[in-house]
């Protein structure tokens, strides 16, 4: 068997046949050489248009939709693994696939979407019943509001790895429903809490049950999804947060004229703990499991679904845990690239989420109208996230420079807000900081893009996250009571975080270069060697694989 590159992926011909001379004598036998074979061979490609077809008895005899035989594996527990090529050369470009995709954009996104949505406004109500009664209600004083913020995120912390090995070993889908039905629960049981003690206890709870959601659907995202789709379908769910900000806005403002016969911020935490139960029950029977176990396609769509993804090099089935990942992934640059650029952009976030009814109210606004001039901001972030989300999928490498982007705008924010302007310009410079929150799915994206290996993927992931729950417990910190209503303290710390950022995102981008160029230089210098087994195969060994950045 012959290996050739075409516009759809990696095939196999019959040594001396035609099109293997053709292929052959253009340069087309090594992964190394495609992009040069792709441009000088566009008319022989036109010519034997290879498709997919398992049936005939072509000169092609592996469909390039999908994968060679010898490049799709079992690995020790059954289950199948995936190639190294990558979908630069693999396209969802006949009516099957486009078939396929639509039905899954349709069935799990949305899925995706709300249970983020109402992720967010569950997480962040907190600060709109801030100024509806909560802190008088419940007793709290000095930096003890923001310590009832900060706790959630131990919670998270607690459980933010346990469950990313959960997440590999359970029925995804059900594991998420049924901890959207236990977080829906402590959401309702807040408005019970009485002094500073209890909300200490369900807000921790509240981070325990909220920890499998954003590893779970980055999970999901990258088992369902090619490489290049990945990106805007993360940048789609994570939008959530966005508009759940806009929906929590509305519902504080409705309820914030409830009086009787609870407070408004009591009738808050109801009516989203309940709907947020009643939503887990949706999602255990309707977020399917996996590709393999989704009955909402037809057994020819799953198995078109399942190549889409393993031709594209980071689709998998679940794995047993591999300590032999899990160390690499430690010891990888990238993690901690990763790392650093999550936590530096969760302190600034988690802050202004927090208190950013407060921060509208220090501008002078009554604590109706700061639910309401808030809503600008979601509207712009819901923007800045699905697009640059839909940059990233459509341009391969300029993820790290959409990073450096979006965190240039609440550096500028910041420094309006600390010089100390009127309210008008104070408004539009918090807008600006509402732009900062797409780094993270832009990292998140990063992550399910360039990670092959489920244990690596989701240990990379869990440290991600870990610094995502520190940099949240540090963020309200350095909103200091004494300094109400300007935080002077903390809008330095913004500008600093976010400026730290853009340097990070250039370090990552070049070491990501630099490791292509080198890969590109040594698979070369090996051509027509034997391809490294791909069972076990992380983004750190397979052949052909490129980072994108």
């Amino acid at each position: 068997m012959q290996r050739v590159t075409t516009d759809k992926g990696l095939g196999y011909t019959e040594p001396g046949s035609p099109i293997a001379s053709s292929f052959r004598d253009k340069g087309c036998t090594s992964a190394t050489n495609s992009v040069r074979c792709l441009r000088r061979n566009r008319k022989l490609l036109r010519k034997y248009k290879l498709h997919q077809n398992r049936d005939d008895n072509s000169e092609i005899t592996q469909p390039l939709l999908g994968m060679a035989s010898t490049d799709i594996a079992k690995s020790h527990d059954g289950t199948t693994t995936t190639s190294n090529l990558d979908d630069e050369s693999f396209n969802v470009d006949n009516a099957a696939a486009r078939r396929v995709l639509r039905k899954i954009d349709l069935r799990v996104i949305p899925l995706l979407f709300i249970t983020y949505n109402l992720n967010f406004m569950d997480k962040t109500i907190l600060s709109s019943a801030s100024v509806f009664g909560l802190s008088s209600d419940t007793g709290l004083k000095g930096q003890e509001y923001s310590w009832v913020s900060s706790i959630f995120y131990f919670g998270y912390f607690f459980w933010e790895y346990p469950t990313t090995f959960l997440i590999q070993r359970l029925r995804v889908g059900q594991y998420v429903g049924v901890n959207t039905v236990l977080w829906g629960v402590v959401v309702a049981v807040t408005a019970a809490c009485t002094d500073y003690g209890g909300l200490l206890i369900v807000r921790f709870l509240l981070g325990v049950a909220e920890a499998t959601t954003s590893p779970a659907f980055v999970f999901i995202t990258s088992t369902w999804y090619t490489r290049s789709e990945i990106p805007f379908r993360t940048g789609i769910w994570f939008a959530g947060n966005s508009l759940g900000g806009v929906f929590s806005s509305f519902i504080a403002y409705g309820l914030g004229h409830v009086e009787h016969p609870l407070h408004p911020w009591q009738w808050m935490f109801i009516v989203l703990g309940v709907a947020t139960f009643l939503w887990g029950v949706v999602l255990f029977f309707f977020l399917p499991n996996s590709i393999a176990s989704a009955s909402f396609l037809t057994p020819e769509e799953r198995g078109i679904a399942q190549q889409r993804v393993h031709a594209s090099g980071t689709g998998t089935e679940k794995h047993a845990f591999a300590s032999a990942e899990a160390i690499e992934a430690i010891l990888d640059p990238k993690t901690w690239f990763i790392f650093s650029m999550s936590l530096l952009t969760q302190i600034p976030n988690s802050g202004t989420q927090n208190f950013g009814n407060l921060v509208l109210k220090g501008f002078g606004f009554s604590s109706l109208d700061s639910t309401l001039v808030v809503l600008p901001a979601s509207f712009i972030s819901f923007a800045s996230i699905t697009g640059a989300g839909w940059l990233a999928g459509k341009y391969s490498n300029i993820t790290t420079h959409l990073v450096c982007i979006v965190v240039i705008f609440p550096i500028v924010g910041s420094a309006i807000i600390y010089t100390g302007a009127g309210r008008g310009v104070k408004l539009f410079a918090y807008y600006l900081l509402s732009a900062g929150s797409t780094a993270l799915p832009l990292l998140l994206s990063l992550v399910g893009s360039n990670l092959k290996g489920s244990t690596k993927k989701m240990t990379v992931t869990a440290i991600l996250f870990l610094a995502y729950c520190a940099g949240n417990v540090i963020g309200p910190q350095l909103f200091k009571m004494d300094e109400a209503p300007h935080y002077n303290t903390a809008f330095e710390a913004i500008m600093i975080c976010y400026a730290l950022v853009v340097f990070l995102a250039m370090g990552l981008r070049f070491y990501l270069i630099t490791v292509n160029k080198r890969r590109s230089k040594e698979e070369a210098s090996i051509h027509g060697h034997e391809e490294l087994a791909q069972d076990d195969a992380t983004d750190s060994t397979a052949k052909g694989f490129r980072y994108r950045c």
